[in-house]
């Protein structure tokens, strides 16, 4: 995947996440830290392209120990665009 599409994959998970309205106080702020991490994750893309996989990647190991429902969905969701070949 080029830097570019990874930077458009990321803005596009961090508008969805913005769309989704949680249940309650503690769900609200697990998606609201998700959605920092996405905006470091997206400036560190745009200052830094050499180390964005590298970046994105402890990303991703952070996300699933901290969050394993929601990475859980994401990864249905990007294989479901996967299997669209998106």
């Amino acid at each position: 995947m080029s830097h570019e599409r990874l930077r458009e994959t990321l803005s596009d998970l961090r508008e969805d996440l913005s769309k989704i309205e949680p249940q309650d106080d503690a769900s609200r702020e697990r998606l609201a830290d998700t959605a920092r991490e996405l905006d470091v994750l997206i400036a560190q893309a745009e200052e830094e392209e050499d180390s964005l996989a590298e970046t994105v990647q402890e990303a991703v190991v952070r996300f699933r120990e901290e969050h394993p429902n929601l990475a859980a969905a994401v990864r249905r969701v990007v294989n479901a665009l996967a299997d669209l070949g998106i």
